[in-house]
């Protein structure tokens, strides 16, 4: 017994003298091997006045030798709002990490939509740069910093999407005083925004209401969107045509009614 208690002994201390010499290093690049990637496939910034009016996206190596250039591919879906500074990520020798600068104007011009830009390395010897667990796409999303202001609690009433009534918060924001919208008023998280100036209402031609339809199909949308003022209600109008993108299909025309509150100011909110 004792036998095989020794010999048990004597092979984990050989083990344990074994795997103290062994070679930890788990994995080498090859020579000119960037092993780029992606932080992650989407990066979200929110916009503020210390950044200098610009965006920074970042891409990482693991070879740090040496100065290399990664090529991409930029697909812009802020009609030209964010400006690219160049097409390519570079290194320089000993850095990790690489950026690719987008600059957009005053943050005046800004309200609380997000805007999006894919950027792609799609270039075959730019691919041969990508770490093999890499990430090669990325999804910019940006978005202004807002400070919300509750207007207070009326009332909507949608007879076709979701065949109800309901409160329904109306809010501003400090920064943007234009801009207004209905919080998470059919979904939570997703809100209504419309600006209005000088009596001028205007909201986006197609309204993501946040409702899921099913797998493939996506959110239903309102498009042709349009919001107006009701004096004789003292509420807000807003129709459009129901649909869901993801698909081009059209269901039917939309119409839904939200009653301000009682002691909401319209010419001092809406300029009316």
């Amino acid at each position: 017994m004792k036998k095989i208690i020794y010999l048990f002994a004597a092979l984990v201390m050989l083990a344990a003298g074994t795997s103290c010499e062994r070679d930890l290093t788990i994995f080498e690049y090859e020579e000119g091997i960037a092993g780029a990637t992606f932080p992650s496939d989407v990066q979200v910034f929110t916009m503020i006045p210390e950044d200098g009016n610009k965006i920074m996206v970042e891409m990482v190596r693991g070879n740090s030798k040496g100065d290399i250039s990664i090529p991409v591919e930029i697909t812009d879906y802020t009609d030209g709002v964010f400006t690219p500074e160049k097409s390519s990520f570079d290194f320089k020798d000993g850095e990790t990490s690489a950026f690719l600068t987008f600059t957009y104007p005053s943050l005046e011009d800004f309200g609380g939509e997000t805007y999006s830009i894919d950027i792609e390395v799609i270039d075959e010897k730019a691919l041969e740069q990508i770490a093999m667990t890499g990430i090669e796409a990325v999804t910019v999303e940006a978005t202004r910093q807002l400070t919300e202001v509750s207007l207070g609690e009326g009332f909507f009433d949608d007879p076709v999407l979701m065949e109800d009534a309901w409160d329904q918060e109306i809010c501003t924001t400090v920064e943007a005083p234009d801009l207004f919208y209905l919080k998470s008023c059919f979904e939570k998280g997703a809100n209504i925004n419309f600006n209005v100036k000088n009596g001028v209402f205007s909201i986006e031609e197609t309204v993501d209401t946040g409702c899921f339809y099913g797998t493939g199909y996506g959110n239903f949308a309102i498009r042709e969107a349009n919001i107006e003022y009701d004096a004789d209600n003292n509420s807000l109008v807003l129709t459009g045509i129901l649909c869901l993108p993801a698909i081009d299909y059209d269901f039917c025309e939309y119409f839904g009614e939200f009653t301000l509150p009682e002691d909401f100011d319209v010419h001092e909110y809406f300029g009316i």
